[in-house]
């Protein structure tokens, strides 16, 4: 904005808000916040343009549009307010140093005020589970360069394929340490723990009816497997046998079935 008298004698004029707000009047403060000053009497308007002179240039910026919305809400107060010619002189001055503040921080970019919170930052969201003893990947966004935190909503959005079966530990927003780097602790769920199931064997020879394998004989076999989500049957592909024994083809049974012991019977035969 540029402080100049146009054809009818009015003059604009604009300083920075609060810089002296702890003045000891309303009325102080009311002449040093933001204005346009209307030329009530002719002596005002002649003494503000001999103390500014030209005036400050300012540019279209987003602090600019700040400064004139600010201005428009307080000139009807000071147009309203009974202010002597001395108290408009008081403040004259610091209205001075204001607008000339106001012009260098108008002034530090080619177009306008740069806006920081367009700016972008990198942030590495890696996903790992202590108790498991596992490093599943890592995912990376961008972020404000204001921003300081991550949400548990964006953490549980980002996770990686292969974390399906776990549950992210803390559930409260993440802070983003120096090195933009968040570390998200996991655990299993519940019901993708395998179950460790034993093995009991059966033997199935000649014409006789099972009967249950010597240790001895069996030392080397397979003797638990791991069974995820649940399931009531072992994979018999798990179970390694060797001595000539084999995985018997059984009918009236159901093969590898797990008790309520987690206990699988394996009918096998020679």
């Amino acid at each position: 904005m540029k402080i100049t008298e146009n054809k009818k004698g009015r003059c604009t004029g604009c300083c920075a808000a609060a810089l002296f707000a702890g003045l000891d009047r309303t009325y102080d403060f009311l002449l040093v916040a933001p204005v346009f000053l209307h030329p009530a009497e002719k002596d005002a308007k002649n003494h503000l343009t001999n103390c500014y002179g030209g005036g400050v240039l300012y540019r279209k910026s987003r602090l600019h549009k700040k400064v004139m919305g600010a201005c428009k809400k307080i000139v009807r107060l000071i147009l309203m307010s009974n202010i002597s010619r001395r108290k408009f002189l008081k403040g004259a001055g610091v209205a001075a140093l204001a607008v000339a503040a106001a012009g260098v921080l108008a002034g530090c970019s080619d177009q306008s005020t740069p806006d920081i919170s367009e700016k972008k930052k990198k942030v590495t969201l890696k996903y790992y589970s202590r108790s498991e003893g596992k490093i599943f990947g890592s995912v990376d966004i961008e972020v404000g360069v204001l921003v300081d935190s991550i949400s548990y909503t964006t953490i549980q959005e980002k996770k990686p394929a292969d974390t399906k079966d776990f549950y992210i530990v803390n559930t409260t927003d993440y802070k983003i340490p120096a090195d933009g780097t968040v570390w998200i602790n996991m655990n299993m769920n519940e019901t993708a723990k395998p179950q460790i199931i034993t093995i009991k064997y059966m033997a199935i020879l000649g014409t006789s009816g099972p009967e249950e394998v010597a240790a001895a004989t069996s030392s080397n076999w397979t003797k638990t497997v791991k069974v995820y989500g649940g399931g009531d049957v072992i994979d018999l592909d798990d179970v390694k046998l060797d001595g000539g024994y084999k995985i018997a083809d059984v009918r009236d049974v159901v093969n590898g079935k797990i008790d309520e012991h987690n206990v699988a019977t394996v009918y096998v035969t020679m």
